[in-house]
């Protein structure tokens, strides 16, 4: 999967980024900017691209690194983009929360007010990365599971298999489970 994003900082806390996963990219490192509570966590690494470093804010706060970004399939002929990074945390009204990554990641949440601590959730079916919160988290996007086949020109129209919802292009079945679910 995806790597996680980097932590917020403080000034004695080392950098930290978030390791890659199996098919994903690092996450981006996290930032103190010099003054107590001005940390920002790095995004969340995508399926292709690496979380964003946090940066310097403005007026002294923090922003939170955008969520690398995701990849784009195309299954029976409609573009899908999944695996995004989620957004990292930021620090205050001050600065814009960072964006998840293209293929569902959630938005970074900020540490003030409190209202925007939470980081938004991933995605449906989309196995995105939750954005990082100045208080709590956001979950990662439940995934998806795409599994299609070959048929026979004469077989059109019909599947092999069972499970999923079930469309056909000229020359595939297409099962796609946004559930769990037997094939």
């Amino acid at each position: 999967g995806s790597g996680g994003g980097g932590g917020q900082r403080d000034g004695s806390s080392p950098p930290g980024r978030g390791a890659a996963g199996a098919l994903g990219s690092a996450g981006g490192s996290g930032l103190n900017n010099g003054s107590p509570g001005s940390s920002g966590g790095g995004g969340g690494g995508g399926f292709t691209a690496v979380g964003a470093d946090a940066a310097p804010g403005p007026y002294g706060p923090a922003v939170g690194g955008a969520g690398g970004a995701g990849i784009t399939l195309t299954i029976s002929g409609s573009p899908l983009a999944v695996g995004g990074g989620g957004g990292g945390a930021g620090q205050n009204t001050g600065v814009p929360k960072a964006p998840g990554g293209l293929g569902g990641g959630g938005e970074g949440g900020r540490h003030n007010p409190p209202s925007g601590r939470v980081g938004e959730n991933g995605s449906q079916n989309t196995g995105g990365g939750g954005g990082g919160g100045g208080g709590n988290g956001g979950s990662g996007g439940p995934g998806i599971v795409v599994v299609r086949y070959q048929i026979s020109s004469s077989q059109s129209g019909t599947a092999k298999a069972t499970g999923g919802a079930i469309s056909f292009t000229p020359s595939k079945t297409v099962h796609v489970f946004t559930n769990s679910g037997d094939f």
